[in-house]
């Protein structure tokens, strides 16, 4: 009873495979992921024919090598009875058996749909924001930079490529310390901060910055999805920030100031 709700909790079924016999065995979670009825007996076309057009060549090509491997995992898609189209994960081991003619796998199939589809939300929060000319990006409150769009890349001369994953103390080498101290400490005490910055380019040219930084703690998925519906609502990128900050500092489930920090910064030559 508590694996199975725990495989529920988790989306993760648990499945064998005798290879050789070709029997299959499959949790009462595995046949619900895959959308199919527990009295049917598991086999290698049923899984096929379940799995999506596009992914059945790929998957057919991983089981195909199966029987010269310890261990295999894969990532394809499902199309369900209605229609509905899922993402899993599949890992496997072969299991230790006495006798050595015998082929057997023991592994879990995982529903990873809803990570798929946030990563697509992202990809499309990153595909709006780089159609502004403000230059946005966002860091952690360890100073690294983890989304730089293109008017940030106009602005300061590094590509999203060159700045991502680097301290932004290294990159924008804030002229005021104390100042950007400063900033910090009004950020963590309020939520959000704005004034002006004196930051150097690529070129090691200056900048002054009119910046706007507000924190955001849902680690990025309600800051997506309340930042696209005030940008497709008509508001303007900056415009969208300061909603959905505001947003997120009134709730106190989302106002702790240790997650993320999003900073727009219009640049003045």
């Amino acid at each position: 009873m508590y694996l199975a709700e725990a495989q529920g909790l988790s989306h993760t079924g648990s499945f064998g495979w005798d290879i050789l016999s070709g029997e299959i065995y499959w949790s009462d979670e595995t046949y619900r992921i895959f959308g199919i009825e527990p009295t049917a007996k598991p086999t290698v076309q049923m899984v096929l024919d379940r799995t999506h057009p596009d992914d059945r060549l790929y998957l057919r090509q991983v089981i195909e090598r199966v029987v010269e491997r310890r261990s295999f995992s894969a990532e394809h898609r499902l199309i369900t009875a209605d229609g509905s189209v899922k993402h899993v994960r599949v890992v496997a081991r072969r299991a230790a058996s006495e006798d050595s003619e015998r082929v057997l796998f023991i592994g879990a199939v995982t529903d990873i749909t809803e990570r798929k589809q946030a990563e697509e939300t992202l990809r499309e929060q990153a595909d709006l924001l780089n159609l502004t000319h403000d230059a946005i990006f966002v860091r952690d409150m360890d100073g690294i930079i983890r989304s730089w769009n293109l008017g940030a890349e106009m602005l300061y001369g590094w590509t999203a490529a060159e700045a991502e994953g680097r301290p932004v103390s290294e990159l924008l080498k804030t002229v005021s310390a104390t100042q950007f101290g400063r900033a910090i400490a009004e950020l963590l005490h309020t939520g959000r901060w704005e004034g002006e910055l004196v930051r150097s380019r690529k070129d090691g040219t200056q900048v002054v910055v009119a910046s706007r930084w507000s924190v955001d703690s849902v680690a990025a998925r309600g800051f997506v999805d309340d930042f696209y519906r005030n940008a497709l609502s008509g508001q303007s990128v900056s415009e969208s920030v300061r909603l959905t900050a505001q947003r997120m500092l009134a709730d106190p489930r989302t106002s702790h100031p240790y997650y993320w920090s999003a900073f727009a910064a219009y640049g003045r030559p």
